[in-house]
């Protein structure tokens, strides 16, 4: 742990620059529920807090497949009243791989406009025997009007 991601002074201030939690075996399925506690080294949930973004926490739940490959991140947001799912904001789903372990797709989900969220990344990656070769993006083409998918 550095710093305590919930520690405010009593004026109801965050007090350190940034705080972040790692868990492994225990806290995960309050983040996310149905998120296991893990056992085997692999961190089952992750939050933070960084001053001047107002007092939420906020946190990623991870889930792995049986060989212990990210499956997935959910993202979560805690103001003081529990842990509230953002519409999938910051998601990572869908994680593939192939045989050899290397990541064949993923999708990240992100801020898509003003106040809106969705795909903002749909990765494909293309290999060579193991050596990568390309990465396509179906997600967003023009984000803000500042980059472009290729």
């Amino acid at each position: 742990m550095i710093n305590e991601p919930s520690t405010t002074v009593p004026s109801g201030n965050y007090r350190d620059l940034f705080a972040m939690k790692l868990h492994y075996n225990s806290g995960a399925s309050s983040i996310v529920s149905g998120t296991e506690n893990l056992y085997n080294d692999n961190i089952s949930a992750m939050q933070w807090q960084v001053l001047g973004e107002e007092s939420d926490i906020r946190a990623y739940a991870f889930d792995y497949d049986n060989q212990n490959r990210l499956k997935q991140a959910l993202y979560r947001e805690n103001s003081g009243s529990g842990w509230n799912t953002v519409s999938a904001s910051y998601d990572l789903i869908n994680i593939g791989y192939d045989k050899s372990g290397n990541i064949t797709e993923l999708l990240r989900m992100g801020k898509t406009g003003a106040s809106s969220f969705g795909l903002m990344d749909g990765l494909s990656y293309t290999y060579s025997g193991n050596r990568l070769m390309k990465v396509d993006d179906s997600g967003l083409k023009n984000l803000f009007g500042r980059c472009s998918a290729v």
